[in-house]
């Protein structure tokens, strides 16, 4: 059976096609499958899903420290640290649309977004 070259490329235009829409649902309906990472000092704390909301203290056990990790509404954001420079505390939150990453130098936690 011969395949003319329009049967071809109509046929790869339509795999194309499906494979793009079959794409585009997955990433608009499944949303939750953002996560936030947390780090300290480089090694994984954590990770949370974006789209459920939840207040993590991040910190060692013997409480010598600690970050306040807030997730709601599709948003990740310290917001409280006592740490002296309170930079993490006054970076804006993360959401899907933001690109950026929290960070608290002083001790070691890296907050991010990961697919």
């Amino acid at each position: 059976m011969k395949i003319s070259n329009r049967m071809l490329i109509a046929l790869l235009a339509l795999i194309l096609v499906l494979a793009a829409a079959a794409g585009a649902a997955i990433y608009f309906l499944m949303p939750g499958g953002t996560q936030v990472l947390v780090t300290v000092n480089g090694v994984e704390y954590g990770t949370y899903p974006l789209h459920t909301d939840a207040t993590v203290v991040i910190g060692p056990e013997d409480g010598s420290w600690h970050n306040t990790l807030v997730i709601e509404d599709g948003k990740a954001y310290v917001s409280e640290s006592d740490c002296d420079n309170q930079i993490c505390v006054h970076t804006p939150a993360l959401t899907e649309d933001t690109i950026g990453i929290i960070v608290c130098l002083p001790h070691g936690v890296a907050v991010e977004l990961k697919e």
